[in-house]
């Protein structure tokens, strides 16, 4: 059986060594990706991938999904376990306050990505098929907000 642990003393050395996170954390709308915020962020993302997500590799490995009246129905514990992911705002890292997301920077929900990929793959991609979903949202009322504001004129 695996048993997924998170690599954070590497995430944290790339999140603010390389990739200058203390830097992007002055941007204008990254204002809460502090140190200490992501560091909480890291830290929970991991125990969450570890004891949450990683656990349910064994049932999604002999049960499986199944696709029964309409319906495809995932493994014991996978629909609990997205449950939690939702109502925790995992997926909502990345997206704008505005959308019911916390506005965070990409740089930041990354490594929390990969923690949720390598614990389950299988329960990551209804995550990210969720994620893309509201990205298309997003990006789709931002184009037309400037076209509306484009055609309108100026604001006053």
């Amino acid at each position: 059986m695996s048993a997924y642990t998170a690599p954070l003393k590497d995430m944290r050395f790339v999140l603010n060594e390389l990739a200058g996170l203390s830097e992007v954390a002055k941007l204008p709308g990254c204002e809460e990706a502090t140190p200490d915020t992501v560091d909480a962020i890291l830290e929970e993302a991991a125990r969450f991938a570890s004891g949450v997500l990683d656990p349910l590799n064994r049932s999604g490995d002999q049960e499986g999904s199944k696709w029964s009246d309409g319906e495809v129905r995932t493994p014991k514990g996978f629909r609990d376990a997205y449950r939690q992911f939702a109502e925790g705002g995992w997926n909502a890292l990345p997206f704008e306050p505005d959308w019911g997301g916390q506005g965070l920077p990409k740089l930041v929900a990354t490594p929390v990505d990969e923690m949720w990929t390598s614990a389950n793959m299988s329960s990551s991609r209804k995550a990210r098929c969720t994620r893309s979903r509201c990205a298309a949202r997003s990006s789709s009322s931002r184009l037309i907000s400037r076209r509306w504001w484009r055609a309108s004129g100026p604001a006053p």
